[in-house]
């Protein structure tokens, strides 16, 4: 994956050279009979809050202004020691309270931070699934129940996960009701609810197996299917039947067979089970250890469907590229090694090296909704969206 050693905020002033423009509206960006980029040096500042001098530039085709720290992940920051702790604590089960006790600030500045990793992360894998040379390995898709602001809002988080390497590919919302035992009390509640406020997709689950598919579809060879592990839940094979590169999917769908008391053999269909889905049940299990609301029980619940995806796509991220595939075997190198994406183990501070533009990916239309904060449920939280006028 072609991806800088060096964070640009480390590169010298004068030695830093911008290679396009930073404005989606630019000419340059028009297609390929746009006109070649150029740049004029027109000063410098210093930043108040690290001092550093940050070079100034204007563009030669539509003469608007922008600094080297346009280009990094720290734009706009006051405080920007905080961005690695801050993406540390997020994968090590630190609440936000917790991480702003920890180091001196504001909970508000940790969770906008954390939405700024998040948003980072999400072009980040983008890019990555981009990069990626082409799915030779099996596909094991499974969600990952999780709710915001409360149990009458669930969501499933649809994953997808190379079988050997076991990198983490894809991430696609499922909102849906509310399902389980519920008193006479709850229903009523419920209906309450999406009475006010709408009421999900009864689809929803086929409707995020089929934009995961749309996205791994154009990385499988074409004299290649794509094999697709998943349990039997009826939507899976639906969204695979009606999907249009049907004839190229070889779906394997496990039964989730009935356990028996705690400690009790498996059947020979558990076992089956078990090993065809075990690196999606390995890694929803980290994740209930890793994040702290995704605990069963804990009171650090998440308040927006937005936050639980960008949380799970930094988790992905972390899994991917900075943690060994095997805790127990460092040596083995990490999920991204295995996939053939790097050489070696990165850290957060190659991991923001540069600020990814969303205009630079292709960015599915989900990933687009999350990365404006704009998903429509739950729809009772006043939610303000990603709209700076200079963000993009």
């Amino acid at each position: 994956m072609d991806w800088p050693q060096v964070p640009i905020e480390s590169i010298p002033p004068e030695a830093f050279v911008p290679q396009s423009c930073p404005r989606r509206q630019c000419p340059t960006h028009a297609g390929p009979d746009a006109p070649a980029f150029g740049y004029i040096r027109v000063g410098s500042y210093r930043r108040k809050c690290d001092g550093r001098r940050v070079p100034r530039f204007r563009c030669r085709v539509c003469q608007r202004g922008f600094s080297l720290q346009t280009f990094a992940v720290s734009y706009y920051l006051k405080r920007p020691e905080l961005l690695i702790p801050i993406a540390n604590a997020i994968v090590a089960c630190s609440a936000h309270r917790q991480t702003a006790r920890s180091l001196g600030c504001a909970a508000s500045t940790v969770s906008r931070q954390a939405a700024r990793i998040g948003r980072h992360a999400i072009t980040f894998l983008t890019r990555m699934l981009a990069a990626l040379p082409g799915l030779d390995e099996a596909v094991v898709y499974d969600h990952f129940e999780s709710f915001a602001s409360s149990q009458y809002f669930p969501l499933g988080l649809g994953t997808a996960y190379l079988h050997d390497s076991r990198l983490l590919l894809s991430v696609d919302l499922a909102p849906h009701r509310r399902t389980g035992k519920m008193s006479p009390r709850q229903k009523a509640r419920r209906d309450q609810l999406e009475k006010s406020y709408g009421k999900p997709s009864p689809r929803a689950y086929e409707q995020a197996l089929s934009e995961t598919l749309d996205r791994l579809m154009p990385k499988v060879p074409k004299n290649k299917n794509l094999r697709l592990v998943t349990d039997d839940h009826a939507q899976y094979a639906t969204a695979v039947a009606r999907h249009p590169h049907s004839e190229r999917i070889e779906h394997r769908r496990y039964a989730n067979p009935p356990r028996g008391p705690k400690g009790s053999p498996r059947s020979e269909e558990a076992l089956a089970r078990d090993r065809a889905m075990a690196t999606a049940d390995h890694a929803h299990q980290f994740l209930r250890h890793s994040l702290s609301h995704q605990r069963r029980e804990t009171i650090a619940f998440a308040r927006r469907h937005n936050s639980l995806a960008e949380q799970l796509i930094t988790h992905g991220v972390w899994l991917n590229y900075v943690k060994a595939r095997r805790e127990n075997r460092p040596r083995e190198g990490t999920r991204a090694m295995h996939a053939g994406l790097t050489d070696e183990p990165w850290s957060w501070e190659r991991i923001f090296a540069r600020r990814l533009q969303p205009f630079e990916v292709d960015l599915p239309p989900t990933w687009q909704r999350v990365y404006c904060r704009r998903l429509p449920f739950p729809s009772h939280l006043e939610v303000k969206p990603h709209a700076l006028k200079n963000a993009f």
